[in-house]
């Protein structure tokens, strides 16, 4: 029949249920549905529990770490180090006539390859049984500090070749007999130490952090002994190369020239520290800590050592590195 419809039952035809039974039907699995979501999250939050922290999917996990905080600012002070670099060395007087010799220590920086550079760490701290940190800050565009290592930092002795730079370079060079010089930098080192904590893998971990920075140089080379380095002992030299003989009869000027890049061995790491420096903690007390230098030889630097005369000669020469700071020197055999 025309706008009817029915379900065949045994009574008959069972009249069409009127549209309000559909919206009953809605509304009890609405409250079936809510009563589900109800019940988990009471589950979740029962009060017999904890609540449950879910993180999204792909969430990196929480491994307990927490940026560093400052406790307390324990002082900040002042302190003027007197870093010698490098030494070199003429070669020693010759009895032949008219002798000379010269030494000559370059170093420098390009925009388009390497350039001279000193590596400083500091560490054999004492005053505190914390574990002490510390943080160079290079301030304003500075041409010759640069961030390093931790602890530590770089100093670049030619500066920073940049903008339209394309090499700048230092040098020093003598030819009085039998020199022995070091060339040196004063720094004055600006200074604070803080008391940090953070927590690293759900462990509190406190520390103490020196935050330093440094003034305009001053540099120059002057004779040794020298503040913060002793003329080298014989325990200092290490031979390079083998003995080396000059014979020129008499009459005849001579002369020999040479690199420190010309000798096997002398692009390792150098190594030489100041003494302790002396730092104010506050109520902690005093700090003490050593600054140590490393440098290897590279293009960018040289070390020349020459020797002349007028009137022949007749010597062996061996040449040896100061294993202090790597520089070239000489001494006669016979």
């Amino acid at each position: 029949m025309e706008g009817s419809s029915g379900i065949a039952g045994a009574s008959g035809l069972v009249p069409p249920r009127p549209v309000r039974g559909f919206r009953g039907v809605a509304i009890v699995v609405v409250a079936a549905v809510l009563l589900s979501a109800g019940g988990a999250l009471f589950y979740v939050l029962r009060p017999s529990g904890q609540p449950v922290a879910t993180l999204p999917p792909g969430s990196p996990p929480d491994v307990g770490n927490t940026t560093p905080r400052e406790i307390r600012k324990l002082s900040e002070g002042q302190a003027i180090l007197d870093v010698p670099l490098m030494t070199f060395y003429s070669a020693p007087a010759l009895n032949v006539r008219g002798f000379g010799t010269s030494a000559e220590l370059s170093m420098s920086s390009s925009s388009a390859g390497p350039s001279s550079s000193f590596t400083f760490v500091w560490d054999q701290v004492t005053g505190t049984n914390l574990p002490v940190r510390f943080s160079f800050d290079p301030g304003p565009p500075h041409p010759y500090f640069a961030k390093g290592p931790p602890d530590g930092f770089v100093y670049l002795p030619a500066g920073e070749c940049i903008a339209d730079c394309l090499r700048t370079g230092w040098g020093d060079a003598t030819q009085r007999v039998g020199a022995k010089l070091a060339y040196f930098v004063i720094w004055r080192m600006d200074y604070s130490v803080h008391e940090m904590q953070a927590m690293r893998n759900h462990v509190n971990e406190s520390w103490l952090q020196v935050n330093f920075s440094f003034s305009p140089r001053v540099e120059g080379t002057e004779g040794l002994p020298a503040p913060n380095v002793t003329s080298p002992s014989s325990g200092d030299l290490t031979p390079v190369g083998g003995p080396i003989s000059l014979h020129y009869g008499r009459g005849l000027p001579w002369q020999y020239n040479v690199s420190i890049h010309q000798f096997a061995g002398p692009d390792r790491a150098f190594l030489h520290s100041v003494p302790p420096v002396d730092l104010d903690a506050g109520p902690i007390g005093h700090l003490t800590a050593v600054l140590t230098a490393s440098f290897s030889w590279g293009p960018a630097e040289d070390d020349l050592l020459g020797l002349s005369g007028s009137d022949g000669v007749n010597v062996t020469l061996q040449f040896y590195l100061d294993a202090r700071f790597g520089a070239l020197l000489v001494r006669y055999l016979d």
